[in-house]
């Protein structure tokens, strides 16, 4: 098998050993790593060659000098004795895998801000820290990508950002689900990054309101802007939220629904369903020539004892 021709493969010689779903070898030795631009290649001793495609390795561990890779077919390829370009190997297959990654989950969106080098820390709920290091980032129409030097990218769709704040020389982004993320070491990047975001953040609610105020016409702007925080970028909004807002709100978006083809499957999960937990959204396509709005649903269905 012919070795792939790209100039900017990194390769290293490694040991590494296959396990299957078992936990039974399924082979092992020494070989010539190559990360190249879509799969990582290990030139055995033997004569063979191995083959991971990226997009089949599900996520990589790192531990004691060692990497993991976990694959689709429920085997684990564990590398190790790197020596030296350790370091120099897991950022190189990191980036390689990423912007496979980014290529799949925004292949038709635009970047708006790139090559914004710095730190970053992210925390969930409780204010644990998750992940934390060096990293680039970028910012997309609808989105917010952070591509860690070493470990898969982190990416945070703008309608799931709450705020953004100025702290310290740092962006502290609070999420919705009540997570954080503090980029710092911007540098001159600070200000431009903050800037871009939050365009993109105001664009994405202006969007959200004008498309509102078209299926709710009967609604003043007070309601239109409180819906939109709750259905930002296509997120669904609970019945009781909705109601929250306006009693009369859930029925004028039910006749949205009877103007769509889902209205006969709605009126049957609905009656089959615990009506107080419907949930509903509605998005305007983005992407390409795509103009159609779209719209989604989710009905509880409980068996004969709720819960």
């Amino acid at each position: 098998m012919t070795e792939e021709k790209n100039i900017t493969a990194f390769e290293c010689p490694l040991s590494f050993i296959l396990i299957d779903r078992e936990g039974i070898e399924i082979s092992k030795g020494k070989a010539r790593a190559q990360v190249g631009k879509e799969k990582l290649s290990l030139f055995t001793e033997s004569g063979d060659v191995l083959i991971y495609p990226f997009r089949e390795i599900v996520e990589i561990d790192e531990g004691e000098y060692r990497l993991n890779l976990d694959l689709f077919q429920n085997e684990r390829l564990n590398l190790s004795h790197v020596g030296f370009k350790y370091e120099d190997f897991y950022r190189e297959l990191s980036k390689a895998r990423n912007e496979l990654i980014l290529q799949d989950m925004l292949v038709k969106e635009k970047v708006k801000k790139r090559d914004i080098e710095g730190d970053f820390s992210y925390f969930n709920q409780k204010g644990e820290k998750l992940r934390s290091g060096k990293c680039e980032s970028r910012i997309f129409e609808t989105s917010l990508v952070v591509i860690p030097v070493k470990g898969e990218i982190l990416r945070f769709p703008v309608g799931n950002l709450k705020e953004i704040q100025l702290e310290d020389y740092s962006i502290v982004i609070m999420m919705d689900s009540g997570e954080k993320l503090i980029m710092s070491r911007l540098g001159c990047q600070l200000d431009p990054f903050k800037k871009v975001l939050s365009e993109i953040m105001n664009k994405l609610s202006q969007k959200t309101q004008v498309f509102l105020s078209e299926m709710l016409p009967k609604s003043d702007s007070t309601i239109i802007r409180k819906l939109s925080t709750l259905m930002k970028e296509g997120k669904v909004a609970r019945r009781k939220d909705i109601e929250d807002i306006s009693s009369t709100l859930w029925s004028d978006l039910e006749e949205q629904i009877a103007l769509s083809p889902l209205w006969d499957t709605y009126q049957y999960l609905r009656s089959l369903g615990n009506k107080e937990k419907l949930t509903i959204g509605f998005k305007r396509g983005l992407m390409g020539g795509m103009n159609n709005d779209y719209l989604w649903l989710l009905v509880p269905i409980f068996r004969n004892k709720p819960g």
